[in-house]
């Protein structure tokens, strides 16, 4: 039995429906109860006041209820419970192939559970090279783990992917995740950037490598900050800061880095270049 058609029984869904269902109810009992006891104590002293004073007290307490619940379910949304990602790795190897280039993509994960029965963990992927080939996709952890590739950009652009380990995690347990990914820019010149974040989970640290050949060190290389959060912004660049520059062990390659602690919810981080003018006015 497929991974999909498992987490699409009936039994399991009605199960993550039923729960939904008891949190959302035990959240409006609360605000009910907390929401009739200021009512009742007020009580009083509004009845004594103008006809006019305690029509206003009363939309103001129907507002403020109003604006509890859309705050509740805005907290749900935006700042889901299901994992927080402790560290977040991505790695870019480019290397020159046959007039175009060829990448190599590495994301590692670290996340710790937030709940109970956790089964999936989401990996959010975004290039913008073409080629005639798919790209290559390689699951390196855990063992025993199944990927499930989205494939194709959504009308973000962005391809989703989820990793299933195997069995469900337990609150609190860690797991590191890491997927591998290889394609080329033969059809369409890939952009000269490279970024990574958590986006909507809460995430402790971001750690970005771009590696070239020492023949292929582009020189210009800056790091970078972008609020991946906002479609109409997700292109500009809000800040730029010099990144780390270092020989790889083998003295093959330069590598570039930047690491970001306690990075903002809907943001990326990461590296930019330019490639030389000569080759630029090639393309």
């Amino acid at each position: 039995m497929s991974i999909e058609r498992l987490l699409d029984k009936p039994a399991l869904r009605n199960t993550r429906t039923l729960a939904a269902t008891a949190n959302s109810a035990t959240f409006f009992v609360l605000a009910s109860i907390s929401l009739s006891t200021l009512a009742t104590t007020a009580f009083t002293a509004v009845m004594r006041r103008p006809i006019h004073l305690q029509a206003g007290i009363a939309i103001a307490m129907t507002a403020a209820g109003l604006l509890l619940i859309s705050a509740h379910h805005r907290v749900r949304e935006q700042n889901p419970t299901q994992y927080t990602i402790l560290a977040l790795e991505g790695t870019l190897e480019v290397r020159r192939e046959n007039g175009y280039r060829r990448y190599t993509y590495e994301r590692l994960q670290r996340i710790e559970a937030a709940r109970n029965d956790l089964r999936l963990i989401e990996l959010r992927e975004h290039w913008t090279g073409k080629s005639a080939t798919d790209p290559q996709v390689e699951l390196c952890k855990p063992r025993g783990a199944r990927l499930l590739d989205g494939k194709d950009p959504e009308t973000d652009s962005r391809v989703y992917r989820w990793v299933y380990p195997g069995r469900p995690m337990r609150r609190g347990e860690q797991l590191e995740v890491m997927v591998r990914q290889t394609h080329a820019d033969d059809l369409g010149v890939q952009r000269p950037y490279f970024r990574q974040g958590g986006g909507r989970y809460k995430t402790k640290s971001v750690t970005v490598r771009v590696r070239f050949p020492k023949e292929e060190d582009p020189g210009d290389v800056t790091g970078a900050a972008w609020n991946t959060g906002n479609a109409l912004r997700q292109t500009q660049i809000m800040t730029e800061f010099p990144p780390r520059r270092h020989d790889t062990d083998d003295a093959s390659m330069v590598e570039y880095s930047i690491e970001v602690t306690s990075p903002a919810r809907h943001h990326s981080y990461g590296l930019r270049w330019t490639w030389p003018r000569s080759e630029a006015e090639t393309k």
